[in-house]
């Protein structure tokens, strides 16, 4: 096969390589679109559905944790993308709420507004759910307000607020009233372990 077939043939190849990538015939790099199938500038993925091009990539920025809701909004650790937002990722058993105050469990919430992982069969402020307070002097058992904890879980006191833990699996009391583990840790069974 002589030269120029040769060249021939390689300019097939590197056309059809840039069809099949999308080659929309607009320039990447900036400068005016060229007409043609010759540059590496020329190709631009095609987004489809939700997607937008975030830094030369398609991204659902509904879902995807490193372009949540917009390019370059990155969740934090512990979190995931759900419908454009962050949120927490939660150990099994517990919902994430949103805060508002000091918790019922016997532990401090973030800020307003944060979210935290919670016991909603346990928590005073997130009672069966999230944002369901107990009034003074109530408990939160089973998920339901009342003024006593069911026998499967432990009474507690928190400078003088009583409140129950299931403290087979709550972190902030974990094994005993008060037993909470360190960060990043769950409770397995009454005892801290590394999730």
């Amino acid at each position: 096969m002589g030269s120029h077939w040769k060249q021939i043939w390689a300019a097939a190849l590197v056309a059809v390589a840039l069809t099949a990538a999308g080659c929309n015939d607009r320039s990447v790099v900036g400068g005016a679109p060229d007409g043609g199938l010759d540059a590496v500038s020329d190709i631009t993925p095609t987004c489809t559905g939700s997607q937008t091009l975030c830094g030369g990539a398609c991204v659902d920025p509904q879902t995807d944790s490193r372009h949540c809701g917009a390019c370059g909004v990155a969740c934090g650790a512990g979190a995931r993308c759900a419908a454009g937002a962050c949120r927490v990722v939660c150990p099994t058993g517990q919902v994430a709420c949103r805060t508002g105050g000091a918790s019922g469990d016997g532990g401090a919430e973030a800020g307003a507004g944060a979210e935290v992982c919670v016991i909603a069969e346990t928590d005073r402020n997130h009672c069966g759910m999230c944002g369901r307070a107990c009034a003074a002097g109530e408990v939160c058992s089973a998920g339901m307000c009342t003024t006593t904890c069911a026998a499967t879980l432990t009474t507690c006191d928190a400078g003088g607020a009583r409140f129950c833990a299931d403290t087979a699996r709550d972190p902030a009391n974990c094994g005993a009233c008060g037993a909470a583990c360190a960060p990043g840790q769950a409770c397995v069974m009454g005892a801290c372990a590394t999730s």
